[in-house]
């Protein structure tokens, strides 16, 4: 599993805080894997887990 996937999965799937998906995927703190994030996927992750949250919740 890449970063990427694993960190998507930790924010969304587990519920965890962004922190603890950085801390479980290597980061060394919560704003080197929330810069790290919203430069590959284009919005922070708090904005992802929101989106992907109401879209399944129709």
């Amino acid at each position: 599993m890449t970063v990427l996937n694993k960190d998507r999965f930790l924010i969304i799937y587990a519920q965890n805080t962004t922190c603890y998906a950085a801390f479980r995927t290597g980061f060394s703190d919560q704003s080197h894997f929330t810069n790290f994030f919203t430069a590959f996927i284009g919005i922070s992750p708090g904005a992802y887990r929101d989106i992907v949250i109401s879209r399944t919740n129709c």
